[in-house]
């Protein structure tokens, strides 16, 4: 589930996605996002106008919890890697949270 959320939005950029993967009041941990599903596609949105191209790099999960550490290069030659962190909800395996 987590790397096919990851194929679809962040590699693909398919943002009507989201609310396939996210709940419509999800948690996010980042400051800079609004929290439920209408913050992350705002935010994407806007991220997409960077131009990010996304590697997986590493991705590993226990319980419910999922960390997929990732490298985003954007068009201006800008490097970063980070760990993306979900929360599933069991019940029908969408995401809670995100950081």
């Amino acid at each position: 589930m987590s790397s096919t959320i990851y194929q679809d939005v962040f590699v693909n950029g398919k943002i009507e996605k989201i609310p396939e993967y996210i709940v419509e009041d999800y948690i996010q941990h980042n400051p800079r996002v609004e929290t439920g599903h209408e913050g992350f596609i705002n935010f994407f949105k806007k991220f997409q106008n960077f131009k990010p191209k996304f590697e997986l790099l590493n991705i590993c999960s226990e319980d419910n919890m999922v960390f997929l550490f990732h490298k985003c290069t954007f068009a201006d030659g800008t490097v970063i890697k980070s760990v993306i962190f979900f929360v599933l909800k069991p019940s029908n395996c969408r995401t809670l949270g995100c950081n």
